[in-house]
């Protein structure tokens, strides 16, 4: 199927473990979202900087060479267009950084690990 085939949402999953990155796209694929995945967050802005057209973006938060909240500030001020697409998925939800983030735009912040329906909310959310 190529991209103008899809018919569900488009996503790019941005995390530096690739079994979780393998996980998650095979989750979330399996109930029709189309999954891009970033090996980090230099590699997603490398992404990012090609391809916009996601419907949403989730990050982790705690990511070496480029953290989570580095990854969201640099994206949204390259790309202010894609600004309220942008997910942060954590095992610490109520973080002081993961609140800053929300008061600078982040749409949602998802526990770790997360369900293709708290994924499904996020749309029904809007």
């Amino acid at each position: 199927m190529s991209d103008t085939d899809r018919v569900g949402p488009r996503l790019l999953i941005v995390d530096d473990d690739e079994i979780i990155l393998k996980a998650v796209s095979r989750l979330l694929g399996a109930f029709g979202y189309h999954v891009v995945t970033a090996l980090g967050g230099e590699a997603a802005l490398a992404t990012l900087s090609v391809d916009r057209a996601f419907d949403l973006v989730i990050f982790d938060y705690e990511m070496p060479a480029l953290d989570g909240s580095e990854f969201f500030r640099l994206a949204t001020a390259r790309h202010p267009e894609l600004r309220g697409r942008f997910v942060l998925a954590t095992g610490n939800a109520e973080s002081s950084g993961a609140r800053a983030l929300v008061s600078e735009g982040l749409r949602a912040v998802l526990g770790k690990p997360y369900s293709s329906a708290e994924v499904a909310r996020l749309f029904n959310a809007r």
